[in-house]
């Protein structure tokens, strides 16, 4: 319990900083996919609720756009997840590919709601970003993963 505690305010910690150093990705969300990667309802639940107050506390959109994002992410996951396994490479790229959209249409979508000017060239650039390291932050969290029984969290 306490190397998974510290495994989390150690990511939490990173990902505040990472956010802050660069506005506008999405560092805390690898946290929640990493979660639903292991399949353990309690932390996803806590993980996800953290992430959620973080975000919505500290952006600059309305209540809600994160809470969609999430939402979305999630989706995209748990479908993936089914057609090709969730430690399948493949299934990385393709999770990545969609993440990056996803995040572009949300902005657009919450900014377009609050009559918030968007530069769709800074916009693309995170989008970019936020597909590239995706996969990256998942790697290094899967690294601080705790070893656990292969059937702890099974299907």
């Amino acid at each position: 319990m306490l190397k998974i505690s510290m495994r989390w305010i150690l990511f939490f910690s990173m990902a505040i900083i990472a956010q802050r150093l660069l506005p506008g990705l999405d560092f805390l969300a690898a946290g929640i996919l990493v979660c639903l990667e292991e399949q353990n309802p309690v932390q996803t639940t806590i993980v996800t609720l953290l992430t959620l107050l973080i975000q919505e506390g500290t952006g600059n959109m309305d209540f809600g756009a994160c809470v969609l994002r999430y939402t979305a992410f999630a989706a995209v996951f748990l479908s993936g997840r089914r057609l090709f396994g969730s430690h399948a490479l493949l299934f990385w790229l393709f999770l990545c590919a969609v993440l990056g959209p996803i995040h572009y249409g949300m902005t657009c979508l919450s900014a377009n709601l609050q009559n918030i000017d968007v530069l769709p060239l800074t916009l693309d650039k995170e989008c970019f970003f936020q597909t590239i390291l995706m996969p990256i932050i998942w790697k290094i969290m899967m690294l601080l993963k705790p070893e656990t029984p292969e059937h702890a969290y099974s299907d």
